[in-house]
C-alpha cells in the first residue's frame, strides 16, 4: 500500500505527482435513517466529511440522482442490516437501483456495512416484508468477489475508513483509474484477505435473519433453505475462527431446529438443538454471559423432547432452563424476563400433559407478560393473551372456575382490540372465544 511511504523523505517530484491527482466525484448512496442517526452526528455527515477532507466532491440521492451518479467516479454505499427500501431524499429511487446503476457504469464501488449492534441503529425498525424483499440484494453485496466491503460501528469509524479508502484510490489513479471516471476504476482497495470471512459472516447473518422472518410469517418450507445455509456458513467460519463464532452457530442451530420441528422433521430438529445446547455449555465454561443462550437452547430442547412424547425428560430439561433464568442477575430481568415467561408457559403445558397442575407456572408467566406489556404493548400484549388462554385452561382443569373465566375474558378483550387493528390475529380471537 502507498501508506507505507508515510513519514519517509520524498522529493519534490513525488510530492508534485500526488498533488496532480484529479478530484474524484463521489456519490453517496444511503437511506433516510443514516442521514439522521446518530442525532449528534449522522453516518452520512461523517461520510461527507471524509470525502471533503480527502479533497474530493460529494453528492448523494436527490431527484437528479441518476445524472449525478452518471457523472460520478466512485460509488459509496452506506448500508445498515435494517434499512428502509427507499433511497434518501427521493422516494422514486431504490437503494438497490443505485447500486445496479453504479455497477453498470463501471464505477469503483465501496460498501460500508453498519454493524447490527451499532447504538444508533437501535432506533430503526424494519418490517418483515421489507427484510424479505431486500435480503437477496444484501446477499448479492456480500457474494460479489470484486466488491470492496468494510464493516463499521460508528460515524467516527466510517470517516476514518472512508478517508483511507479514498486516499488509496487517489494514489492509485494514474495506473488504475481513467480520467472519465466511468469504466477504469479498480475496486482493489482495503484489506482483501479479511473479506472472505467477513462476507461469509454477513451472508450467514442475513440468511439466518431471513429464515427467522419467514418463520414468523408461517412460511416454514421457504425458511428451511436459508436456515440450513446459515448453519453451513457458520460451520465454515468456525473451522477458521473457532470460538469467536460459536454463539452465532449455536443460535443458527436453534433456529434451524425450530424450522425442522415445524415441518415435522423431529429427529433433525432434535439433533440440531442438542448440538446448540452442547455448544452453549462449552461457551458457559468461559463466561456466564452465555447462560441466557443456554437457557433458551434448553427450552427448545425440552420442546423437541416433548414432541417425541418423552414428557418426564422434557419436564426436567425445562426446569433446568427456568432455574438458569431465575438465577440471572436482577438487572438482566428486563432483557430476559420474556424468556422466563415463555419457559414458564411451556412448563405449564408440559405439566398438564403428564396430568399435573400447571396453574402456578401459567400464572407466573402471565404476571411477567403483564408487566412487560405495560411497558411495550405492541410486542407483548399478544403473548399475554396467549398465556392467559393457557392459564384459563389450566385453571379450569384444576376446578378453579372463577379464575379460569376471568383469564379467558381478559384474553378475549385483548384479542378483540388487536383484531380491530390487525385482521391477521382474528384466528387467535376465534380460538380464545372457543375456550
Amino acid at each position: 500500500m502507498a501508506r507505507k511511504d508515510v513519514g519517509e523523505p520524498r522529493d519534490s517530484a513525488a510530492r508534485s505527482e500526488v498533488t496532480r491527482h484529479p478530484q474524484l466525484r463521489v456519490f453517496l448512496s444511503h437511506t433516510w435513517e443514516l442521514r439522521s442517526y446518530p442525532p449528534e452526528r449522522s453516518f452520512v455527515a461523517a461520510a461527507r466529511d471524509a470525502v471533503l477532507r480527502a479533497g474530493h466532491a460529494v453528492g448523494d440521492s436527490t431527484p437528479a440522482a441518476t445524472n449525478a451518479l452518471a457523472e460520478a467516479d466512485v460509488y459509496i454505499g452506506l448500508i445498515a442490516h435494517q434499512f428502509n427500501k427507499r433511497a434518501a431524499g427521493w422516494p422514486g429511487v431504490s437503494y438497490a437501483r443505485e447500486f445496479e446503476a453504479a455497477t453498470n457504469l463501471g464505477l469503483s464501488r465501496l460498501v460500508f456495512f453498519v454493524h447490527d449492534d451499532a447504538r444508533s441503529m437501535h432506533l430503526v425498525r424494519q418490517s418483515a416484508e421489507d427484510h424479505t424483499r431486500q435480503t437477496p440484494f444484501l446477499l448479492r453485496l456480500v457474494e460479489e468477489f470484486d466488491l470492496t466491503t468494510v464493516s463499521i460501528g460508528s460515524p467516527a469509524e466510517l470517516e476514518i475508513a472512508l478517508y483511507q479508502a479514498l486516499t488509496e484510490l487517489a494514489i492509485r489513479r494514474p495506473s488504475t483509474i481513467q480520467p472519465s471516471g466511468n469504466s477504469g476504476f479498480s475496486s482493489d482497495v482495503g484489506n482483501r484477505p479479511r473479506q472472505g470471512p467477513f462476507k461469509n459472516a454477513q451472508a450467514a447473518l442475513w440468511l439466518n435473519n431471513h429464515a427467522i422472518d419467514l418463520s414468523n410469517q408461517g412460511r416454514w418450507t421457504e425458511a428451511l433453505q436459508p436456515a440450513e445455509q446459515a448453519v453451513g456458513l457458520y460451520r465454515l467460519l468456525a473451522e477458521t475462527q473457532g470460538p469467536k463464532v460459536y454463539t452465532e452457530l449455536a443460535q443458527s442451530l436453534s433456529n434451524l431446529s425450530n424450522v425442522l420441528a415445524a415441518l415435522s422433521h423431529q429427529s433433525g430438529a432434535l439433533a440440531s438443538v442438542e448440538e446448540s445446547v452442547e455448544m452453549y455449555r462449552r461457551l458457559c465454561e468461559q463466561s456466564a454471559a452465555f447462560l441466557p443462550g443456554l437457557a433458551g437452547a434448553l427450552t427448545n430442547l425440552g420442546l423437541r423432547v416433548s414432541a417425541l412424547h418423552k414428557h418426564d425428560l422434557a419436564l426436567l430439561i425445562m426446569q433446568d432452563a427456568i432455574q438458569i433464568l431465575r438465577e440471572l442477575p436482577a438487572d438482566s430481568w428486563q432483557a430476559h424476563g420474556c424468556d422466563l415467561a415463555a419457559a414458564l408457559n411451556n412448563l405449564s403445558v408440559e405439566l398438564r400433559l403428564i396430568g399435573s397442575n400447571g396453574v402456578d407456572a401459567a400464572a407466573e408467566a402471565a404476571a411477567i407478560y403483564r408487566r412487560l406489556a405495560a411497558a411495550d404493548p405492541s410486542t407483548f400484549e399478544a403473548r399475554l393473551a396467549r398465556t392467559l388462554v393457557n392459564f384459563s385452561i389450566a385453571a379450569r382443569e384444576s376446578n378453579q372456575l372463577v379464575s379460569a373465566r376471568q383469564a379467558g375474558e381478559e384474553a378475549v378483550t385483548i384479542w378483540r382490540r388487536l383484531a380491530s387493528q390487525d385482521a391477521a390475529v382474528r384466528p387467535d380471537l376465534a380460538r380464545a372465544l372457543s375456550r
